[in-house]
Parts: C-alpha cells; structure tokens; sequence
C-alpha cells in the first residue's frame, strides 16, 4: 500500500499560530478589562457611607435606616458590594420599605453624591377608619388601611366595618387595600349629605358585592346598594322625611325606625320602632 506523503504548509502555520496567539491576547485583553473595572469598582469613593432619611413623622426614623443598612450589607455575585453608589438596589429597597411599614406612600432614594443616600418618605394621611370586630385601623384616601386607630379616633373619623365573614375571620389581614377608594369617597359624600338631612351617621357596615348599611346614632339603619346613584337616593329619602305623619318621630323630632330599605328603586320600605 502507498502512503500519502502530508505536507504542511509554512503559510497555513503561521496562520494557526497568529490565530492562537490572537485569542490568547483577547482572553488576556478581556481578563485585564475585568480586572481594572473590579478595582475601579472597589474604590473606596464609590461607596455610600452616610445615609439620610427625611418625611419620617409616624415611622421611626431608626427603623427605616436599619432596614436599608440590611439590604446594603450584601454583595452582588459574592464580589460588588451593594453599597457601591452605581449599583445599589434602588427598586428592591423601596419595595422593601413599602412593604415593612404599610404607612409609606411612597419612598424616593437618591444620591446626593458618590458616598450619600437619601431616602424621603411620604406618609399616609388618615382619611377613615376600617373596623373589625374589636378594633379599628386608619385608612388612607385611597382605602387602603396602614396603622391601628386608637379608641379615642373611633368618633372623629367615618367609620367602615368589614363585612361580617371577614370580620370573623382571624387570618384576615388588617393592613392593605380594603374597599375600592372611589366606592369609599361615593359613600362618604352620602354620608354628609345625611348629616344635612339632619340624620346623623355613627357607620358603614359593608355587605355582599356593592351592599352596604348606614347605622344611625340613636338607632336604626339605611339599608343601600350600590354607589354610583346615591344621590338619587338622598332624593328618594328627603321625600319620605318631608311627608308628615309618615315616619314616627320622637318629640325632639328625630326619626324612630328600625331601617328604611333603599335598595329597591323607586320603592322605599320602612319599618317603625
């Protein structure tokens, strides 16, 4: 058998050798680049060594630095610190704050330099109350409850009472989105304009999907559903109060029922005490 005499060319050598000798000093380039940005990135400059907290008046002030102390102590990949000023985790700590303290609103983090951190807040503003069974927490404009209400809130704030199998449940949660705010807002304003109707409202006991009862001082109930027509129920019920000899009365004037029903149009049902 003949065998093939190989023969290597000067030319495709010097060809391999360039290519090798290209990709070494690529992987070296790409070594040394990584290299430089890891050093660059461990200088001491680009640190945030001071952190500032500003709006803070229901949440303790100590509390919202220790939180955002722990989410800087860590690295990223074991190598970048979190402290770094070009890679702190911005969106990661506002969540963070906004879920440990329901009673932010919002929380903006900014650097006002290299090694400087400064997070304001803005806190909820207590608009209503959203009761329980045995206590009450502060809701904002939105209906969205935040922080436990002292008794002594009970009578300066519209009150809203869960519906009767959440208030009896015990895993619910008191904190969080708790009646739609435009639903909230609908019903607030009817509640004063009953107070023009000289009926005065002492709270809202939310019932099945859009029902709700408006309990009275004194006694009895408003029985509603819906909020997008109220006003039309505020119509519906100045006429019935304008009728004489329709609804007892005390003799101070004031109405004696156990409920007057508006759930049914035009039709109004009552029931004297």
């Amino acid at each position: 058998m003949l065998r093939r005499r190989i023969t290597r060319s000067p030319r495709l050598a010097r060809l391999r050798r360039r290519r090798v000798l290209t990709r070494i000093f690529g992987a070296l380039a790409i070594a040394g680049s990584a290299a430089l940005l890891l050093y660059a990135l461990s200088r001491p400059m680009f640190f945030i060594r001071e952190i500032t907290v500003g709006g803070a008046s229901r949440v303790p002030e100590e509390a919202v630095l220790a939180r955002i102390r722990d989410g800087l102590s860590e690295t990223f990949f074991g190598v970048v610190p979190r402290t770094h000023a070009l890679w702190y985790p911005k969106a990661a700590l506002a969540q963070r704050l906004l879920f440990e303290f329901p009673v932010l609103a919002a929380v903006e983090l900014s650097l006002s330099s290299p090694h400087s951190l400064h997070a304001e807040l803005r806190e909820r503003a207590p608009e209503a109350l959203w009761c329980m069974t045995d206590s009450c927490f502060f809701m904002d404009g939105s209906g969205f409850a935040f922080s436990p209400a002292p008794p002594e809130a009970y009578s300066k704030y519209d009150r809203f009472f869960a519906p009767p199998e959440a208030s009896s449940t015990p895993a619910a949660a008191p904190f969080g989105q708790q009646i739609e705010g435009t639903r909230m807002a609908a019903i607030r304003s009817f509640l004063r304009a009953l107070e023009g109707l000289s009926l005065a409202p002492s709270s809202v006991r939310l019932g099945e999907g859009d029902e709700f009862f408006v309990v009275l001082f004194g006694g009895g109930e408003l029985r509603l559903r819906g909020d997008g027509r109220l006003s039309e129920a505020i119509s519906r019920l100045q006429a019935l109060l304008s009728e004489k000899d329709v609804l007892p009365r005390s003799r101070s004037g004031e109405v004696r029922i156990e409920y007057i029903d508006l759930r049914h149009g035009n039709k109004i049902y009552f029931k004297p005490r």
